[in-house]
């Protein structure tokens, strides 16, 4: 279905939170007590639904390719590094050494996707969304 037809950002996040909602909603409504559901509301909300329909969108302004290399090695990269130095975690060198590969790993992308030769405003997605180069 998703060859055929254009998804957009809302039936991207129907699909991935809409099923897994509703397979997992028996066992939050049986375990989860009644006074936790606003805390666990407001994360559905803002971390879950906001941020598929926010990664989403950007999708439609983006080559699939650089959309999945940002979003699935950006995430685990920033989210670690944020959660280390909120903590105020000592940092192993080993620990440093894997940040700065990760973070050339992502520049060097993040460059070559901005400054190589391609299509003309494709960083803008123009290419992606059936426009003229």
């Amino acid at each position: 279905l998703g060859a055929k037809t254009e998804f957009t950002p809302y039936d991207l996040a129907a699909l991935r939170f809409g099923v897994s909602g509703a397979l997992t909603l028996p066992a939050f409504l049986w375990l989860i007590p009644f006074k936790n559901w606003p805390k666990y509301f407001a994360l559905a909300v803002f971390g879950g639904l906001g941020y598929g329909l926010f990664i989403y969108s950007g999708f439609s302004y983006a080559p699939s390719a650089h959309a999945g290399v940002f979003v699935n090695g950006g995430i685990p990269f920033w989210a670690a590094l944020l959660v280390g130095i909120n903590s105020h975690f000592k940092m192993p060198r080993n620990l440093l050494i894997a940040f700065l590969i990760s973070l050339t790993g992502l520049l060097m992308i993040g460059f070559s996707s901005l400054f190589s030769q391609q299509a003309p405003m494709e960083w803008l997605g123009s290419c992606s969304q059936g426009l003229p180069a």
